[in-house]
C-alpha cells in the first residue's frame, strides 16, 4: 500500500491576504524558514524564478484555486477520480511554488507552473500518467509519496521492487529519465539508514541513476531530524529543510508539517530553477547541478545521512556570473578573457620592439646602422688608443671629434624581452612575458633597409583572487622595411603570430563549501591562436647640434583568430568555449628625441625617449562566447580604455667601428584599464 510520506505535526493557519508593500514581501519570504536556509533570496535577485518551467506534482491533488497559484496551473491534469484538494500535495506545491504576491509565504520557484498527478492510482495507471505528463512537457516530478509501510531498499531484491511496483512503472520511469526528465524522492519518514523501495529504486536499478535524486530532511541547525537517511543512494541523494515547514494547504490557507515529503519539494523547486537558468540541459544534467552545487555537511566528501550536503540555490544560480556584476559578463570565463588581452600585450611589445630599432637607425641618419668617423681640428689632445679605431694611434697634435655616419652591410642583431601586463576589472590579472627577438638585415642601401626578425615569447596570467591562470608559447614571424629621404621616413613591419594556449580554471562558479570544490576542483583546457600584425609610421627627422627629433604617426592593426576549446577536469561544471576572433586597430601620433652621444673609450652612448598618444578602435573588453550545460554565455572585460599613451626610454651604446652594439630600452604603454610595460635589451654585430 502506498501512502504520502505523512507529516508529524499539522498546525492550520489562517493568512491575512493584503496588498503587497516592501515590507509584506519580507515578511512573505520570511515565513518559510527553508528558503533562507537554502539561500532562495539570491535566486530572487538575479531574477530566477522558475518561470517557463512546469514541475508535476505526483501526490494528493492540490488546490489549484488556491491563490498562491494563481494563473500559474499547467495544462495538465492526472486525476481520474475527480479527487478534491488534498492537504499533504497542496502543501508539497507551495514549498515548491506558492507565489511572490505579497501576501501568506512564497515557494522557491515563485513563477514556475503546476501540475497535480495522482499518484495513489494503480501502478500501471502511475505509469501511463508520467509517459503521458512527459509528452504534454512536464519535465520536472516532485514524489513525496511511497509505501505506507516503509522497506528499507536494502532489504529489497530486484524481483521484490517489480512484485511490488510492477514492470509497467519502472519502465515508465526509466522512460521519462530517458526523455530528459528530473525525479525528485522524498527518502521515507520511519528513521531508516536507508531510503525506502520506491526512493531508493536506482539501488537495485542503476540505470535510473541519471535524473534521480532522493531527499533527506534537516531542521533549522542543518542536522538531520532522524527520518530515513540518504544510505546507499548518497551519490545521488541530498538534503534539504522539512521540520515544521510553513506552506500552503486547503482551502485557501497555510500550515506547518514535518517530513521528507517537506524537503523534496525544496529540491524540486530548486530543479525548476536550474531549469530555467538551463533550458536545454538534459534532466541527468540538471540532477547533478543541484546535487553537485549542494553545501557539504556532516562528514567530509559525499556521505550515507546527508549524501551531497545541504542544498544550495545561491550555489546554483552562481554557476552563472558568480559576482553578479552586469558590466563584466559571466566571470566563469574571466581567465579566457584576460588570456586574449595578454596575447594581444605580447604582439604591442614585438611591435613597439621592432620600431625602436627602426627609430634608432632613423634618427641616427639613415636606414643602415650607425657608424664613425674621425674629423682632424687644429688643437692638440691626447691620442686615442689604437684599439678604439681599429688602426694606428692619432697624432697627438689634433682634436677628435665624433660624428655618426651610415655604414652599410649585413647586421645580425638579438635583444632580450621582459615584459609585465595588467588588465584592471573584475577580477584584475597580471600577466608576466618573457623571450626573445632576432633577426637578420637582408638589404642595406643607406635609403633603404629591410630583413626578417624571428621571436619567441612566454607568457603566464594569474587571476586575483582566485586560482585561475593561464600561458601562452608565442612563436612569431616578421618582415620589416625602412625608408629615408632628406630627413623623411617611412618604416613597416607585418607579421604572423602563433600561440599554444593553456588555461586552467579553480575558482568555480556554484562551487564554494561543494564536496568537489573542497576538493580542489579544476578545469583545464588548451586553444591554438592565429593572427596577423602590422606596423606602419611616417614623419621626419630634425637634427641640430648633435640631437635629433622625430615627429611622427603610425598606425598599428592587430588580428587574432583562437580556436573553440573543451575543458576537462571540472565535472557538470566544464565550459564549452566557443572560437572567437578578436581585432584592433591603433592610430596616433608621437615624438622621439635623442641627444647627441657621450663618448666613453671605444663606444658611442646616446639617450633617447619616445613620447605618443594613439585611440583604439575594434575590441577592448575581449569578449569570449562559451557554453555550459547546452546555454550559451557571454564573458567581457571592463574594457581597456580606447585612450592609448606611450613613453618609451632608450640607451644605445656604439663601438666606434660599428661591429658591435647593443642597447637597453623601457618601453609603457597605458590605457584606462590596462597597462603594458616593456624592458629589453639587445645587441647587434655587424660583419
Amino acid at each position: 500500500m502506498r501512502g504520502a510520506r505523512c507529516c508529524s505535526s499539522l498546525a492550520i493557519l489562517l493568512a491575512t491576504i493584503s496588498s503587497a508593500s516592501a515590507q509584506v514581501m519580507d515578511a512573505e519570504f520570511d515565513a518559510q524558514w527553508g528558503l533562507a536556509a537554502i539561500g532562495a533570496q539570491y535566486a530572487l535577485e538575479k531574477g530566477i524564478t522558475g518561470a517557463g518551467v512546469a514541475v508535476g506534482v505526483v501526490d494528493g491533488i492540490f488546490q489549484t484555486t488556491h491563490p498562491e497559484f494563481a494563473g500559474r496551473i499547467y495544462p495538465f491534469e492526472y486525476n481520474p477520480q475527480s479527487l478534491g484538494p488534498n492537504d499533504h500535495g497542496t502543501h508539497v506545491a507551495g514549498i515548491i511554488g506558492a507565489g511572490r504576491n505579497g501576501f501568506g509565504m512564497e515557494g522557491v520557484a515563485p513563477d514556475v507552473s503546476l501540475a497535480p498527478i495522482w499518484a495513489f492510482a494503480p501502478d500501471d495507471d502511475l505509469a501511463v500518467a508520467y509517459r503521458d505528463a512527459v509528452a504534454a512537457g512536464i519535465k520536472i516530478f516532485n514524489n513525496s509519496w511511497g509505501l505506507s509501510n516503509e522497506r528499507d531498499v536494502t532489504t529489497q531484491t530486484r524481483q521484490d521492487a517489480i512484485s511490488t511496483i510492477g514492470v509497467p512503472l519502472i519502465e515508465s520511469f526509466y522512460g521519462t529519465l530517458q526523455a530528459g526528465a528530473v525525479q525528485v524522492w522524498a527518502a521515507g519518514n520511519a528513521g531508516l539508514e536507508n531510503p525506502d523501495l520506491y526512493a531508493g529504486l536506482p539501488y537495485l536499478f542503476p540505470e535510473l541513476v541519471p535524473g534521480w535524486i532522493v531527499v533527506t530532511a534537516v531542521g533549522r541547525n542543518s542536522q538531520s531530524i532522524g527520518l530515513n537517511k540518504c544510505g546507499v543512494t548518497a551519490s545521488f541523494c541530498i538534503s534539504a529543510p522539512g521540520d515544521n515547514i510553513y506552506s500552503t494547504v486547503p482551502t485557501s490557507t497555510y500550515g506547518t508539517m514535518t517530513g521528507t515529503s517537506m524537503a523534496a519539494p525544496h529540491v524540486t523547486g530548486a530543479v525548476a530553477l536550474a531549469k530555467q537558468m538551463f533550458p536545454n540541459a538534459h534532466g541527468s544534467e540538471l540532477a547533478s547541478l543541484v546535487l553537485r552545487t549542494a553545501t557539504d555537511i556532516g562528514d567530509p566528501g559525499i556521505d550515507a545521512t546527508y549524501g551531497w550536503g545541504l542544498l544550495n540555490v545561491g550555489n546554483l544560480v552562481n554557476v552563472i556570473d558568480p559576482d553578479d556584476d552586469p558590466e563584466d559578463g559571466d566571470d566563469n570565463g574571466s581567465v579566457f578573457v584576460n588570456a586574449a588581452f595578454s596575447r594581444f600585450a605580447a604582439v604591442d611589445t614585438l611591435t613597439t620592439t621592432l620600431w625602436n630599432r627602426s627609430a634608432q637607425r632613423i634618427l641616427d641618419g639613415g636606414g643602415a646602422t650607425p657608424t664613425v668617423s674621425v674629423a682632424q681640428a687644429t688643437a692638440a689632445s691626447p691620442a686615442l688608443p689604437a684599439m678604439a679605431l681599429g688602426g694606428p694611434p692619432l697624432r697627438d697634435d689634433v682634436d677628435t671629434a665624433v660624428m655618426l655616419t651610415n655604414g652599410q652591410g649585413p647586421a645580425i642583431w638579438a635583444q632580450g624581452l621582459g615584459a609585465y601586463a595588467r588588465i584592471d576589472g573584475s577580477p584584475r590579472a597580471d600577466a608576466s612575458l618573457g623571450g626573445v627577438i632576432g633577426g637578420y638585415d637582408l638589404i642595406d642601401t643607406g635609403t633603404f633597409s629591410a630583413g626578417i626578425a624571428l621571436a619567441f615569447t612566454s607568457t603566464d596570467l594569474d587571476t586575483h583572487g582566485t586560482g585561475d591562470d593561464a600561458s601562452a608559447q608565442g612563436w612569431h614571424g616578421f618582415a620589416y622595411a625602412t625608408w629615408v629621404d632628406a630627413g623623411w621616413f617611412v618604416d613597416g613591419v607585418v607579421g604572423g603570430n602563433w600561440f599554444d594556449n593553456s588555461y586552467e580554471r579553480t575558482t568555480i562558479g556554484g562551487t564554494q563549501g561543494t564536496v568537489l570544490g573542497n576538493a580542489g576542483l579544476a578545469g583545464a583546457s588548451s586553444s591554438d591562436t592565429a593572427g596577423f600584425a602590422a606596423r606602419v609610421a611616417g614623419g621626419q627627422v630634425y637634427q641640430w647640434g648633435g640631437h635629433a627629433l622625430l615627429p611622427y604617426a603610425y598606425l598599428t592593426v592587430v588580428s587574432q583568430r583562437t580556436g573553440s576549446s573543451t575543458e576537462t577536469g571540472a565535472d557538470i561544471f566544464s565550459l564549452q568555449v566557443a572560437s572567437s576572433s578578436l581585432d584592433q586597430v591603433e592610430g596616433g601620433i608621437g615624438v622621439r628625441a635623442q641627444a647627441g652621444g657621450i663618448v666613453w673609450h671605444a663606444f658611442n652612448i646616446a639617450p633617447s625617449v619616445d613620447l605618443a598618444y594613439g585611440r583604439l578602435g575594434g575590441d577592448v573588453a575581449f569578449p569570449v562566447d562559451f557554453e555550459l550545460l547546452g546555454s550559451e554565455f557571454s564573458a567581457n572585460g571592463a574594457g581597456i580604455g580606447r585612450d592609448v599613451f606611450r613613453i618609451g626610454a632608450q640607451l644605445d651604446v656604439l663601438r666606434f667601428d660599428d661591429s658591435v652594439g647593443g642597447f637597453l630600452a623601457y618601453d609603457g604603454r597605458f590605457q584606462q584599464n590596462a597597462q603594458n610595460n616593456t624592458f629589453s635589451g639587445g645587441l647587434f654585430v655587424r660583419f
